[in-house]
Order: C-alpha cells, then sequence, then structure tokens
C-alpha cells in the first residue's frame, strides 16, 4: 500500500483519517464511490417530487450533501454517457459516437468501445494508491481490450453490454453472461441487490483504504420487472401494455435501487468510513418515453433527445463533515466534472498532453467559492442527430444544425417558450460555438448498422451474434 501525507493530497482543507498503527502519521486521502442510476427519470425520486416511491436512502445524500439543480451528461443514452465520465471527457473527442451495439469498426483496428488510449478514472486513481472495484453494467464494450479488468479495476462483478435480466437464467455464454472478474458466472439474487451485495463486500475487504468503488446500477433500465422471481416467465423487453403496470414495476425498480444505496451506505458508516468517504449519486440520462412508466417531470424529452428530460440528470455529492448539509448549486455543472474532482481530491493532476471536460467541484462543495463552475463556457452536445449548445442560461437545440429552440433555461425549464426569433444573435452565437466545436472533433471510431447489414458484416468476419 502506498503511504500518503497530507500535503499530498490536500484540497484546501484537512480531510481523511490517520492510517492506525503507521508511525509515520501518514494520512489516506477519502476513499471515492460513484453510484450510478440507469435511465432514472428525474421525477422518479421522493426528493424530487415523487407521491408513488420511496427513496429515503437517495434522498439522505441529497439533504445531506450537495444537490446540483441543473447537472448534465455528455449524451442522453447509456454508453457515451457513461465513457464520458470514465474518461472525463467527451465521448467525441474519442470518436466514441454511440451506444456500441450492433456496430463496426471505421476503420481496421477500432476497437467497438472504449479506445485504448484514453485513461481512465481507475487507471489514475491506482497510480495513487487506490483499490479499484466496479459492480453493475459496464457498456463500454465487450472486446478484452474494453473489459474493465482491463482498464484499471482491479475488481468486477457485473454485464458488459446494455441490459441484463434482473433474474439470471444462466443461459448466456461469455461475453453477455454476468462475470466475476473474466470468468462467467450465474446470478441467483435480484441483480440490484446482488450488486449492493458485492459493493459492501468490497468496502468491508478495502475498509483500510483508499479505494474507489464504481456502482454502475442497472436499475431501473427495462426490462422492468419486479424483485421476486418470475422463474422462467418471459419478460417483455418494453414492459406490458398497462401503463399502470408498468409503472408499478418501475417504482419496484427504484425503491430496490434506494435499497441498494441504502446498503452500500450502511456498510461505510458500520466500517467508520463515512467522514472520510466521498460519495456521488446520478443517472446516466433521462428516464426514456417507451412503457410510459417514467417521469421527467417538468422537464420536456426523454431518453435520447438534448431537450433537458433526456440530459439534465439528478445529482448530489456526499461527504460529511467537507460539505455542509442541505447545499445546492443552480449553475450548470458536468458529469464529467466528477473526474477532475476525483483525481485532484486523490492527489493526482489530470494528464497534461489531452483536452479535458472536466473541472474540479470541490470549490463548489466547499463553499470556498460561489462562482458558475463553467462560466462563460458555451458547452456543447451531439447526439442521435440533434445539436445543443448552452452558454450562461440560454441554450440553444437544433436538428440537422437547423434551429428549434432557443431557451432561458433557469426561467423555462420546462423548454415552452422559444426564443430564437427575439433572440437571433444568440442564435447565431451559439450556433458558431457549436460549429466551432465540432469542427475540431475526430471521425466516429465505430458506426451503427441496421440489422440485416449487419448480420452480413458479421458473417463476413466470424462475429458471433
Amino acid at each position: 500500500m502506498k503511504r500518503f501525507s497530507k500535503t499530498m493530497w490536500s484540497v484546501g482543507f484537512a480531510a481523511g483519517a490517520a492510517f492506525a498503527g503507521n508511525s509515520d502519521n501518514a494520512v489516506l486521502p477519502p476513499n471515492i464511490v460513484i453510484i450510478l442510476a440507469d435511465d432514472l427519470g428525474y421525477a422518479d425520486l421522493s426528493i424530487h417530487g415523487a407521491k408513488d416511491i420511496k427513496t429515503p436512502n437517495i434522498d439522505a445524500l441529497f439533504q445531506g450533501g450537495m444537490e446540483f439543480k441543473e447537472a448534465y451528461v455528455a449524451y442522453p443514452a447509456c454508453g457515451p454517457s457513461r465513457a464520458s465520465l470514465m474518461t472525463g471527457r467527451h465521448h467525441l473527442r474519442f470518436g466514441f459516437s454511440g451506444n456500441p451495439d450492433q456496430v463496426v469498426p471505421t476503420a481496421p483496428g477500432n476497437l467497438l468501445g472504449l479506445p485504448k488510449e484514453e485513461i481512465t478514472l481507475p487507471e489514475l486513481l491506482k497510480k495513487q494508491g487506490y483499490a479499484t472495484g466496479m459492480f453493475g453494467k459496464w457498456h463500454l464494450g465487450t472486446q478484452p481490450e474494453c473489459h474493465p479488468m482491463n482498464r484499471g479495476f482491479d475488481e468486477f462483478y457485473g454485464f458488459l453490454n446494455s441490459l441484463y435480466r434482473y433474474f439470471d437464467l444462466g443461459n448466456m455464454g461469455l461475453p453477455d453472461s454476468m462475470q466475476r472478474g473474466f470468468r462467467r458466472v450465474v446470478e441467483k439474487e435480484y441483480l440490484t441487490d446482488a450488486f449492493a451485495r458485492e459493493s459492501a463486500d468490497f468496502i468491508e475487504r478495502h475498509k483500510n483504504g483508499p479505494f474507489f468503488m464504481y456502482v454502475p446500477f442497472s436499475a431501473p433500465h427495462t426490462p422492468l420487472m419486479y424483485d421476486k422471481d418470475p422463474g422462467n416467465a418471459s419478460i417483455p423487453l418494453d414492459g406490458t401494455d398497462d401503463v399502470v403496470e408498468n409503472r408499478r414495476m418501475l417504482v419496484n425498480m427504484v425503491e430496490g435501487m434506494d435499497r441498494g444505496v441504502g446498503t452500500i451506505m450502511q456498510k461505510l458508516k458500520a466500517c467508520g468510513l463515512e467522514e472520510n468517504t466521498l460519495v456521488f449519486f446520478l443517472s446516466d440520462n433521462g428516464g426514456p418515453e417507451r412503457t410510459g412508466a417514467y417521469n421527467n417531470g417538468l422537464l420536456r424529452g426523454y431518453k435520447g433527445s438534448l431537450l433537458e428530460g433526456g440530459m439534465r440528470v439528478p445529482m448530489a455529492a456526499y461527504w460529511p463533515g467537507k460539505i455542509k448539509p442541505g447545499r445546492s448549486c443552480s449553475h450548470p455543472v458536468l458529469a464529467t466534472d466528477i473526474f477532475a474532482t476525483s483525481i485532484e481530491t486523490a492527489g493526482g493532476k489530470l494528464p497534461a498532453d489531452r483536452t479535458y471536460d472536466s473541472k474540479n467541484l470541490m470549490p463548489l462543495l466547499t463553499g470556498i467559492s460561489q462562482e458558475p463552475l463553467h462560466g462563460e463556457e458555451t458547452l456543447c452536445w451531439d447526439a442521435l442527430g440533434l445539436q445543443a449548445a448552452r452558454k450562461g442560461d440560454w441554450k440553444l437545440v437544433m436538428s440537422g444544425l437547423k434551429v428549434v429552440g432557443l431557451y432561458n433555461i433557469p426561467a423555462d425549464a420546462g423548454e415552452k417558450n422559444n426564443l430564437a426569433g427575439a433572440y437571433p444573435e444568440r442564435v447565431h452565437e451559439l450556433r458558431s460555438a457549436f460549429e466551432r466545436w465540432s469542427a475540431a472533433l475526430p471521425p466516429a471510431k465505430f458506426k451503427w448498422l441496421p440489422p440485416d447489414q449487419y448480420r452480413l458484416w458479421a458473417k463476413e468476419h466470424g462475429v458471433a451474434q
């Protein structure tokens, strides 16, 4: 275990706990935990107004730390959002153009997932002496080079693809099955509970720390399933035709995830680690429209959209004794900001050989600064034929670079009042900034093919389907 001095990782205040029994009074940096929900609707937490869902453990993170009222992911769907989170860089900076499902390389040698040149959060934290574990959904590629344990994680328990049945039938082979490390396993428990179980076990085994733990729950992504084993029953991917029943299943799944968050937080407390652990909670994107079960509240749009309902997510940071309870931030922040925050809090530095889309949140979290983290930057998105740019209060939404709307987000979070006609100069400014940003991006590393074309490609290249 690497030994640490206080000055090595200080972020402007003393934190952490001394290693018991260390004669040189070495101090450990904080543990870092990222809990990621999958397709969580913005209003599908009781703290965000849900009347039919009880999420006391997740609510406690928001109430006991800082809530980010305008937190954005880099992409309104699973894979690219996670690629950005794990690298601190917009996914298009390294050609990760969409979900790595049913895709083919655009050039020989390209991986169908996270490029090997990208440096991940666990890789950098390992250099700082952290143990690293991941328990949940990866969705950054199924090739060996993309496997979590080849990308910085010491331990992995979960699955590599976009979704998995919540009760494992044991009928999947590698790489599509559940895995412990590189080994195929069959899980007997409800998947959400299993990820929480594995997380708690990791905490117990690494309580002398420091550790980084990434818990990307697959809940409440489809298939919608109750936490009672249905046996071999066929589970429709997109729910039933009964929207009310779909909502009941969604409620059960979110409450199951909340139970999992409780398991993790209780273990941290039982191990005496709560005050030396920085915990982030967020979703990978907004709730989807299909099934009719998910609720994004006042936000317009759903998963896959660059309206607020697709890209603004619930997000909180929790660190007792360092972040005062009940704090909130109303300025835009990015999910990628977790990257720089984690590295710098651990005593490291961002590599200087690449551009990062990540800033340290710690001045906001500790109250040292009240200034908008991204100030006068123009934040840009490009997804599924849609484009968006935001600077300050103003957000431009486009489709094929044609204007869909200009919105003042603090005054109109629901994006109901299109002000493009009233402020043509802002439209021009934001569109021009987007075009400059887009022009500097590299080509995509892979591309999606329709099913028939993909089957032909897979057959020609000997790829299992």
